[in-house]
C-alpha cells in the first residue's frame, strides 16, 4: 500500500509562467518538497474539454503548445514524460463513463506546472478531460470516484484558475488586481477552508454578477472540483500560493491532505 497522496490545485495562469521568474514560479518550484514522490500523475487541466470524459492513453504524450503570439522559446519547451497507461486503465475502471483518447497530449495547463514541480519529466503522466456535458455536481461526483487513486501512489493534479477573465486582463503580470477579482478569490478561499461544497458547486449562489465576472466560462474553475472531490472531510488544506496576475487571473493554489 502506497502512502496516501495529497490532491493539489494550481492556478497556472499565462503560459509565460513556464519561463518567467516570479513569485508564483518560485513557489511552484518548491511546492512538491516533502510530498511523497508519485508513482504516476493524473492531470485535470482547463485546456482539454471534450464531449464526454476522456482519459489520455498513449505511451509518449506529445507536448502541446496550445496558444499563440508568445516568444519563440516558449514553443521550444518539451516535457517528455512517459504516458501512464495503467493509470488511464484504472481511471476507466473507477469511472466506466470515461472513454480512452489518443488524440491529445500534455497541454500547457499540465506541462506549464509539471516543468517546475518535476523538471526531470520521469514520472508517468496522463490527463483526464473536462466533459462539457456535465454540470458542477456531476464533475464533483466523478472526482469523488477517483479517491482510491490517492492510496495507489497517484498524484491528482488539477490545473485551472479560480478567477479567469481574459476580457479584463492587463498584460503586465504585476498589474494591480481588480477589486472584484480579489473579492471572488477571497470568497473561494473562505469556502475551501470551510469545506462548503454547496457553494463550490454553485458559485453563482452568493452573487451571480460577481461570479459571471470571475468565471465567464467554466473550464478554468471546474478543475478545482477535481482537487476537492477525492478528499475526506477534515483533511488539512494548505494554500501553496495566493495572488493575482494580469489584474484578473487568480493564481491561488492549494494542497489537500
Amino acid at each position: 500500500m502506497s502512502q496516501r497522496m495529497p490532491t493539489v490545485f494550481f492556478g497556472h495562469g499565462s503560459p509565460m509562467n513556464a519561463i518567467d521568474d516570479n513569485d508564483f514560479v518560485s513557489a511552484l518550484k518548491t511546492a512538491a518538497q516533502g510530498w511523497p514522490k508519485p508513482e504516476s500523475i493524473l492531470v485535470i487541466s482547463a485546456h482539454w474539454e471534450t464531449m464526454g470524459s476522456q482519459a489520455l492513453r498513449v505511451e509518449r504524450p506529445k507536448t502541446i503548445h496550445d496558444f499563440g503570439g508568445f516568444p519563440p522559446e516558449l514553443y521550444q519547451i518539451q516535457y517528455p514524460a512517459p504516458g501512464a497507461l495503467k493509470l488511464a486503465d484504472r481511471v476507466h475502471n473507477l469511472c466506466h463513463e470515461v472513454a480512452f483518447s489518443s488524440q491529445w497530449g500534455l497541454d500547457h495547463g499540465a506541462w506549464g506546472v509539471l516543468c517546475h514541480l518535476y523538471p526531470g519529466a520521469d514520472i508517468p503522466v496522463t490527463q483526464l478531460s473536462l466533459s462539457r456535458t456535465l454540470n458542477y455536481r456531476q464533475h464533483l461526483d466523478l472526482a469523488r470516484n477517483l479517491k482510491p487513486l490517492r492510496d495507489e501512489g497517484v498524484l491528482i493534479l488539477a490545473s485551472g484558475n479560480v478567477v479567469h477573465n481574459l476580457r479584463t486582463i492587463k498584460w503586465q503580470t504585476d498589474a494591480p488586481a481588480l477589486e472584484w477579482a480579489v473579492r471572488f478569490d477571497q470568497i473561494v478561499r473562505e469556502k475551501l477552508l470551510a469545506g462548503d461544497l454547496q457553494f463550490l458547486t454553485n458559485p453563482e449562489s452568493i452573487d451571480a454578477s460577481l461570479a459571471n465576472l470571475a468565471i465567464p466560462s467554466l473550464e478554468h474553475y471546474l478543475p478545482l472540483l477535481y482537487a476537492v472531490g477525492p478528499t475526506e472531510s477534515g483533511e488539512p488544506l494548505e494554500f501553496l500560493f495566493e495572488g493575482i496576475q494580469n489584474a484578473s487571473i487568480s493564481m491561488r493554489s492549494f494542497r489537500i491532505g
